[in-house]
């Protein structure tokens, strides 16, 4: 068996402190690689911008010492040179264009690649993942973190490109000029260039750090809404905004740490730039009055030298943008670079799914989430096709981590898990959870209509299909009363029916999908009596000639069941049918006695 080994001991994203911003440098440049066609067009086409631009006070410096320097006037070469600037202006303007709409094609395209791998990258990472981290601070990498990115590209990347360009450019015409300012420039440039790499080592870290306490604002966002109700209940809204406040307070002084460090930089290069601009002016006046250099070149040369300090002076903003694209990119790296501990094999088994039968076997399984302490220990068991297997026990027990080890949503730590006697890790992993259908005691439904939730798992079903089973089950009586039936849109997460209804149309989702193996974890919790003597005949028809595994704390919801385990402390206590479990007369005797005072 072929297997990649886990490249991290953690999946906390706020533990990986070994990325750098370097390996966010490389991330996008291995975005950008596949179009270096493009992006070498979008280097052309700013160059002949640049170039034009550049050109111009030569033009100028012309129509000084050569146009107007005869007398009379040069006018026919004035109009040559003034229309030739015209000609320039103009090839400028159309090549700005082509760089902008290129650059921002590129950049759309890159961050929508981002976006894509981002999206399966985190369907593909384990629920260790989720368990580790807050949402909100997922959600932050998949937006603000992309929204940075962008930024940076469409601005602080094209625009770093430019200036560097301007720079090059700039200092080889003005070599041409004069030498000797030159290297007064060129000296203003390096002193420039120490303080923009000081800072921006800070700025990176700095912004990193910032973006990383923002998402903790958003994670307590997330809880408080997430608890409103609660909160409300509780009378605990000035609780909640102390705790909010708190991560707001810290966020802020963050954010006040960015902006100190990053003001300092504009006041600073502006007084370089102020300072050696004059030294230049007054060596310039020496050489004119010495006779070494022409009027039109000493205008020629402050217009360069405003060309050089102009972006210079405001490059602030522009080394913010990319120094928070840079940690944006990191962030995200940190995503990107985790490795899923699932696996397949390098030739999965694959079978027709009407081969697969649900035979389900332990086989001296354990289970740990940190290696450090086992949550299930020394599973032995075997569900037939067809079965139904009753899971109960006290919370906390281990009985949903039973189940997601049969949908390989977590792998044995040690021991064997078997479905149709092939080992789960040699399964194909789409055809394995294929063949498995979830019923949760928290339904979710799409912002959609009924049918295009039913449809959800199996786009291939038919209307008609779908009434079908909703009458199979009984759900068609509320389906009918609702405005438009079938076709009725339902809001986000099915809020506009009843906890129960919600139900009944996961069940027929479910039996609509038609996998082999369902699980049903405490799918009849939380509602009324008679709801749940309606749901556990649609269970019930749900159920037939599969295998199914059912968590309940209603014991209830088990009287059909072949088989039932009582899982405690982590290991299967108790294993055998009702009546076996109760002739034991152990802790599951105790609780069907509760169950039937």
């Amino acid at each position: 068996m072929k297997e990649v080994k886990e490249t991290k001991k953690t999946y906390k994203l706020q533990e990986l402190s070994d990325t750098s911003s370097k390996q966010g440098g490389k991330l996008l440049y291995g975005y950008f690689r596949p179009y270096y066609l493009r992006f070498a067009l979008i280097l052309i086409v700013l160059f002949i911008s640049t170039a034009i631009s550049l050109a111009i006070p030569l033009l100028v410096r012309r129509v000084i010492d050569v146009n107007l320097a005869t007398v009379p006037p040069d006018i026919a070469g004035l109009t040559q040179t003034v229309l030739f600037i015209i000609f320039l202006s103009l090839i400028s303007v159309v090549a700005l264009y082509f760089q902008i709409r290129l650059t921002g094609e590129l950049g759309q395209t890159v961050l929508f690649n981002i976006r894509r791998d981002l999206f399966n990258k985190l369907q593909e990472l384990p629920l260790k993942f989720y368990a580790q981290n807050k949402s909100g601070d997922i959600i932050a990498r998949l937006t603000s973190d992309v929204e940075a990115i962008s930024s940076f590209l469409s601005e602080g990347f094209i625009r770093g490109l430019g200036v560097i360009f301007n720079l090059v450019l700039v200092i080889a015409i003005m070599f041409t000029v004069d030498y000797k300012l030159t290297l007064v420039v060129l000296a203003s440039f390096l002193l420039i260039v120490i303080i923009l790499v000081f800072q921006g080592n800070i700025l990176r870290r700095l912004t990193k750090k910032s973006l990383d306490i923002d998402a903790g604002v958003s994670n307590q966002i997330q809880d408080i809404l997430n608890g409103f109700r609660v909160i409300k209940s509780y009378g605990k809204e000035e609780f909640a905004f102390e705790k909010f406040n708190e991560a707001n307070q810290r966020y802020f002084k963050s954010a006040m740490y960015v902006n100190t460090v990053d003001s300092t930089a504009s006041p600073i290069l502006n007084t370089i730039s102020a300072i050696f601009t004059i030294i230049v002016v007054i060596i310039a006046i020496q050489q004119n009055i010495a006779g070494n250099l022409s009027a039109g070149s000493i205008l020629a040369f402050v217009i360069y030298a405003g060309i050089f300090y102009g972006p210079l002076r405001n490059i602030s903003g522009l080394w913010k943008n990319i120094q928070s694209g840079l940690a944006s990119s990191q962030r995200i790296y940190e995503i990107l670079s985790l490795k899923t501990n699932i696996l397949e094999v390098e030739k999965p088994y694959n079978p027709n799914s009407k081969d697969i039968k649900g035979e389900i076997k332990f086989i001296d399984a354990y289970f740990a989430y940190d290696k450090d302490e086992f949550v299930l220990e020394d599973i032995n068991l075997e569900i037939g096709a067809g079965e139904t297997l009753a899971v109960v026990g006290p919370t906390g027990g281990g009985k949903t981590t039973f189940v997601n080890l049969i949908a390989r949503l977590y792998d044995p730590t040690k021991g064997k898990l078997l479905i149709d006697g092939k080992d789960v890790k040699e399964w194909n992993l789409g055809k394995l959870r294929g063949q498995i259908g979830y019923l949760l005691q928290d339904t979710f439904l799409f912002e959609d209509t009924v049918l295009n939730n039913l449809k959800y798992n199996n786009p291939k079903v038919t209307k008609a299909q779908a009434e079908k089973v909703l009458k199979d089950i009984g759900a068609d009586h509320f389906i009918k009363s609702m405005p438009k039936g079938i076709n009725t849109k339902l809001r986000a997460n099915g809020s506009n029916i009843s906890a129960g209804q919600r139900q009944m149309l996961a069940i027929a989702r479910l039996i609509l999908r038609d996998p082999k193996i369902l699980i049903l974890d405490e799918a009849t919790s939380n509602i009324d009596t008679q709801t749940e003597k309606l749901i556990q005949k649609a269970i019930d028809y749900a159920t037939k000639g599969r295998t199914a595994i059912v968590i309940a704390h209603r014991l209830s919801t088990i009287k059909n069941a072949n088989k039932v385990v009582l899982i405690e402390n982590n290991r299967i206590s108790e294993s055998g049918t009702i009546q076996e479990l109760i002739d034991k007369n152990g802790t599951f005797a105790q609780m069907w006695e509760r169950f039937n005072s």
